[in-house]
């Protein structure tokens, strides 16, 4: 019992930190194209 909550535990670290790395990758990628996007629009 104990092995299989370590487990899970550690998994759901894993999910989380991996979510949080996906959201700002996200996040960041979202405001480069926004920023080039403006760039264009002031030509």
């Amino acid at each position: 019992m104990p092995r299989y909550f370590y487990l899970l535990i550690k998994n759901y670290y894993l999910v989380t930190s991996f979510h949080i790395f996906y959201t700002i990758v996200n996040l960041d990628s979202f405001l480069y194209i926004n920023s080039l996007y403006k760039k264009s629009c002031s030509y």
